[in-house]
């Protein structure tokens, strides 16, 4: 089984980076400080899936798709983070 490797969102990093530079009395510390911290749970969410996956034992063929975006008929975006197809 092939298992792309998920990378740590750019929006996190300059989040982690913002972090490190705000003053803890800052106006607006803690909206980014939580903004972090729900990022950060959901990209720690991910990478449990992730795991999940390399421990799975499937006697059919299945395929395990990363990061789709669809469209429906009204022209919304739809993301899914992992789909999990098997016959």
């Amino acid at each position: 089984m092939i298992i792309a490797s998920r990378e740590k969102p750019l929006k996190l990093l300059w989040l982690e980076a913002l972090m490190r530079r705000l003053l803890k009395d800052d106006v607006e510390f803690h909206y980014f400080q939580e903004q972090y911290r729900r990022l950060d749970a959901g990209f720690a969410g991910e990478q449990k899936v992730d795991r999940e996956w390399h421990e799975l034992i499937c006697p059919n063929t299945f395929y395990v798709l990363h990061n789709l975006h669809f469209k429906n008929v009204a022209e919304h975006i739809h993301q899914l983070d992992t789909l999990f197809m098997h016959c």
